[in-house]
């Protein structure tokens, strides 16, 4: 049989079709095109016509109509390894992912051969890990999970290959982003400690200012009752400006208290709420001190009142907040502990891959790049710099390699 040229195999590396911003596209995306030999024997001599015609339309871009062909195939060829692995092929390119997991699950079942089952175990680590790429915003324990998962593909792949260098780039490069995620993840929580423990404090001092506030109007209630009775002395105005003195340091401490409340946080948290809410309480404070001041203590106890109601307001919403921040820890910390154990840390994990000198400079030179590629931290934009941290994330996994056409006939 004429050895197959793999090198005409080859999927190209400009973008697919609507599927530009796609991680595996962008990346030198494996020699998925197995020629394949029929298995009846008169058609021993060449290559199956219609794995040839499904070939061509791979290269050609047009996978819905290479799969069509691969999956007929398959059908009347349910033990062919290799038509699982193009039709996974074809089905990654179209973004069907756990479809083209199944694929390629099936191939490294069926096959015998260690090259194709090492194949077939990397590019499962590939589709695991565009899966975690999707995840990097919306669930980072899942894309850990995802990573770890492409982590054990890739360690599969080496113990079947070991000259599949690239499976051992791949490996260390996932290694690394699940690090940097784990990284993030114990930098986040302290942050959440810090300002669990800001919350405490501001809702430690909307008590005493509740307590404060609720004194001062029963005082004033009692004074307007006063006033209005002829029967009684009205209020002394020393002992309204008396009320008015102490209205104005309790002001004071709402004022300091809803400044200590910024955050500068583009998305509205439950402190900015508080912060209304106090700021609210304290402009009302204001316009009860200016009513005692004028000895009118009836509308003083009004504005008190209001300003009562937004100082609860603004605890009741530090509470609402804390329930759900709770709720949040429970689900994200039942996500973590499902994910312990699956993969050790990276860096106690130095014994799997090839340790030729040559792989070792390429393993040097994707470090540097990830390196240079990182972003300095802003101190004054978390937001941002957690944002910038994920993109590190997504950028390391975009450098992911792809893989070599498979060198056998089929």
């Amino acid at each position: 049989m004429k050895p197959h040229d793999d090198t005409q195999h080859m999927t190209p590396n400009t973008a697919c079709p609507n599927r530009a911003t796609r991680w595996a596209c962008r990346q030198r995306y494996y020699g998925a095109l197995l020629l394949l030999a029929a298995l009846t024997p008169t058609a021993l001599a060449g290559p199956n016509r219609h794995v040839t015609d499904a070939n061509v339309l791979y290269e050609l871009e047009q996978y819905q109509e290479a799969l069509d062909i691969y999956a007929g195939l398959a059908k009347e060829q349910p033990e062919n390894a290799a038509l699982q692995f193009n039709q996974g092929a074809a089905l990654y390119q179209l973004g069907q992912l756990e479809e083209a997991t199944d694929a390629f699950e099936a191939a490294g079942r069926l096959s015998d051969d260690p090259k194709l089952q090492a194949l077939a175990a990397y590019n499962l680590g590939n589709a695991a890990c565009d899966k975690a790429q999707s995840l990097l915003q919306e669930s980072p324990e899942e894309a850990i999970e995802a990573l770890t998962q492409g982590t054990r593909y890739f360690k599969d792949a080496l113990a079947k290959n070991s000259q599949l260098s690239d499976a051992a780039k791949n490996l260390e490069t996932t290694r690394r982003v699940i690090q940097q995620l784990r990284q993030q993840q114990q930098q986040q929580q302290e942050q959440q400690q810090q300002q669990q423990q800001k919350q405490d404090e501001a809702k430690e001092k909307l008590e005493e200012l509740i307590e404060e506030q609720e004194q001062q109007s029963q005082d004033s209630q009692e004074a307007a009752e006063q006033q209005a009775d002829p029967t009684q002395e009205p209020p002394s105005t020393e002992s309204m400006n008396e009320q008015a003195d102490r209205q104005e340091e309790t002001r004071q401490e709402t004022e300091e208290l809803a400044d200590s409340m910024e955050e500068g946080s583009e998305t509205p948290s439950p402190m900015d709420e508080a912060k209304e809410h106090a700021e609210k309480a304290a402009e009302k404070q204001k316009e009860a001190e200016e009513h005692l001041k004028n000895q009118d203590p009836q509308k003083a106890n009004e504005a008190q009142e209001e300003a009562l109601e937004e100082l609860k307001q603004a605890k009741e919403t530090l509470e609402k907040g804390e329930e759900s921040e709770d709720e949040e820890s429970q689900d994200s910390e039942q996500k973590s502990d499902e994910n312990d154990g699956g993969e050790e840390s990276p860096d106690s994990q130095n014994d799997n891959g090839p340790e030729d000198p040559s792989e070792s400079a390429e393993s040097e030179e994707s470090k540097a790049e990830s390196m240079q590629q990182a972003v300095q931290p802003d101190e004054t934009a978390q937001d941002i710099l957690e944002q910038e941290k994920q993109q590190k994330a997504a950028r390391a996994l975009v450098k992911m390699r792809g893989i070599k056409p498979v060198e056998k006939d089929w």
